[in-house]
This record gives structure tokens, sequence and C-alpha cells, in this order.
């Protein structure tokens, strides 16, 4: 997995398949999904566009 700035994350490069993602930020609980399908055009992987809204954590 590659972050490009503080938004955006690349993976899974030239590979079409099932994904699960999980992302992890500290001060935040984990956001995961499972099945997201990155598809192949013919030529290329297709792009999926996901949105996680992070929930911060409530410290013990």
């Amino acid at each position: 997995m590659e972050s490009h700035g503080d938004q955006f994350l690349y993976g899974g490069g030239e590979r079409p398949g099932t994904y699960d993602v999980e992302l992890r930020a500290d001060g935040y609980r984990p956001w995961r999904v499972e099945g997201v399908e990155a598809g192949h055009d013919g030529c290329h992987v297709e792009n999926v566009e996901l949105l996680a809204r992070l929930v911060r954590s409530t410290g013990s």
C-alpha cells in the first residue's frame, strides 16, 4: 500500500481481484470493508474509490 498525501492510498497495482481493505489511524477505530471488486477492462485494472468515515475512539 502506498500513501500519496494525507488522503489518498494506492494498492493492488495491476492486479484485478477481490480485496479486503482495512484502515487504522491513531486515535480512531479501525475501518474495514470486505469484498471490494477490482475489475479489468481488457487493458488495465479499473479504479475503485472508497470513502472511509473514521470514528474517533474513546480512550480507556
